[in-house]
């Protein structure tokens, strides 16, 4: 009879620690992103979830800006890949493609706006040499 409230008492704090011990690496993760890019920005995972893009958000205030992005695995919770680029925009285009518009500020009416994108390739972390 004494056995069971011990027993209960033991499950519940074998659980506590369980779902403690899980939660960590995603707020571990959460301050990573807050020291490489500030507290606003916005999270585009790819088609499958493998990797997610993490994009600054604009400031309105400062016409000068330069942007941050990272590309983290989600397995390993690694950053695979950091850039910055001026005001544009920041999208995947394939399972392992970023297309990153670099805005450089004016462009000319006859000019071509493909001279200012590129593409980055995105490699795990098993991938990788």
């Amino acid at each position: 009879m004494m056995l069971r409230p011990i027993v209960i008492v033991l499950i519940s704090i074998v659980a506590g620690c369980a779902s403690h011990s899980q939660n960590a690496p995603t707020k571990k993760r959460e301050v990573d992103l807050q020291k490489l890019m500030g507290s606003r920005y916005d999270s585009l995972p790819n088609a499958s979830g493998k990797f997610t893009l993490f994009v600054q958000k604009k400031e309105l205030t400062n016409r000068n800006l330069v942007l941050k992005a990272v590309v983290i695995e989600g397995s390993s919770k690694k950053v695979l890949n950091s850039f910055s680029f001026s005001p544009g925009y920041c999208k995947w285009i394939s399972e392992d493609g970023v297309e990153v518009f670099n805005a450089p500020g004016m462009i000319k009416k006859d000019e071509d706006i493909s001279k200012f994108i590129r593409v980055i390739k995105i490699k795990a972390t098993n991938q990788l040499p």
